[in-house]
């Protein structure tokens, strides 16, 4: 989850460069909030507040993005079954 943070991140700071376009960042908010929406990214997100795995302005837009009542978010194990798959 560091590591998948650590990439929207980066997306969301070159998007606010102008070196990444829109679509792209929809993308990467789209697959990472559906990591979040699951019980353990929700779990994950919890602890990620506190200990800062990202630039305080990232977790803001993320927290906006995760409160905004105009956004839903589809589970990743919707969006994607086999991540809910038992081994």
């Amino acid at each position: 989850m560091v590591d998948l943070s650590f990439y929207f991140g980066l997306v969301l700071e070159m998007h606010h460069a102008g070196l990444v376009d829109d679509i792209a960042l929809e993308m990467s908010e789209r697959f990472f909030l559906a990591v979040l929406s699951t019980p353990g990214g929700n779990q994950w997100w919890d602890f990620a507040r506190r200990t800062k795995p990202l630039p305080e302005s990232a977790i803001d837009y993320i927290q906006a993005l995760m409160d905004s009542p105009d956004r839903t978010f589809r589970p990743i194990t919707d969006l994607q079954p086999w991540f809910a798959s038992e081994s």
